[in-house]
């Protein structure tokens, strides 16, 4: 009789999302504010104090289509310390409780990298709130209960991607985590004071305890998106549609009413688009808003007279981020 080899899906799945640093609904270069940034999907920035003078961009990867790069800005001073985090949403950390984790990534710097010893701080932290808290609330006063585990890579190469991680035994009672990758610069930052990263991935640790390869705990194109827009989409709606002819004089309400494009994590905060062709219609607005769809009310300006909403102009989005 032969063998069957056993399954290793818990074992080979990404616990982050957009690893590969694929999609960017946003844009593509992010500066750090005085509040969090959200930037490549599921990923927001951030420095020490809210300071300026940080950025993350997207460029071309190593072995995949694209990386992000974590910079200083050329010829700032300020050493804060500056971030690239991920929080993990409630039902993926409950996932972990219990079991050793590896977080893995590959990494190159720049010419100009100014951290001492060229390092980057790999992170993991914990916490106990058994709510979720949000990415303002942690990254002002961290987690309640917050552990944080670190570890100090030295980033070799200026030109080649290389692999580094470190593990992690996620506690008992844990309900929240996040993970961060950051650098502390010295001195006045040069042309290329950052690091990149690609290929970014948590899983369960595998029992040799060898980094797997990124590729084996990876999801399709189409189902990393769609885990994406979860959290956030951005789309130019080209499907929306509304026609009527209004029968009575102005003030005559017209509803559409359309799904998300995936059931997000909670009701969206969204922005309305403008239209290429609005006739017999006011300023549209948002009216029902959940998880699953929305709709759009629009009052008309017309007695007897043909109404349209059609052809989007701009981005619409809908946000439901931690």
């Amino acid at each position: 009789m032969s063998s069957l080899a056993p399954r290793l899906d818990a074992l080979e799945k990404n616990y982050l999302i957009n690893g590969g640093f694929d999609f960017w609904q946003r844009g593509t270069s992010f500066a750090t504010t005085a509040t969090t940034i959200y930037s490549a999907d599921r990923f927001f920035i951030g420095r020490d104090a809210f300071a300026t003078g940080g950025t993350i961009s997207r460029q071309a990867g190593g072995n995949i289509q694209f990386c992000a790069r974590v910079q200083r800005d050329n010829g700032n001073t300020g050493t804060g310390r500056v971030y690239l985090i991920q929080l993990l949403e409630l039902p993926f950390v409950k996932d972990l409780v219990g079991k050793t984790v590896t977080l893995s990534c590959k990494m190159r710097r720049g010419a100009n990298f100014s951290a001492a010893s060229n390092q980057v701080r790999l992170s993991m932290c914990t916490g106990t709130a058994g709510t979720q808290e949000s990415s303002g609330t942690y990254f002002n006063a961290g987690f309640t209960g917050q552990v944080r585990t670190s570890s100090n890579v030295t980033i070799a190469s200026t030109s080649s991607f290389d692999t580094y991680s470190m593990n992690l035994a996620v506690p008992s009672g844990t309900t929240n985590m996040s993970v961060e990758l950051s650098f502390l610069p010295v001195g006045t930052a040069g042309a290329a004071d950052y690091f990149e990263v690609s290929e970014m991935a948590l899983t369960i640790a595998p029992i040799s305890g060898n980094v797997k390869d990124f590729t084996r705990a990876s999801r399709t194109y189409a189902e990393e998106l769609s885990l994406c827009q979860r959290y956030y989409w951005s789309e130019i709606p080209s499907w929306l549609y509304l026609d009527g002819y209004s029968l009575s004089a102005g003030g005559y309400l017209v509803v559409g009413s359309w799904r998300h494009p995936q059931p997000m994590r909670t009701t969206p905060t969204m922005v309305m688009c403008t239209f290429g062709t609005q006739t017999g219609l006011g300023t549209p607005a948002f009216g029902v808003n959940t998880s699953t769809g929305f709709t759009i009310n629009a009052v008309s300006t017309v007695n007897n007279g043909r109404m349209i909403l059609q052809g989007a102009n701009s981005n619409m989005t809908a946000d439901a981020e931690i």
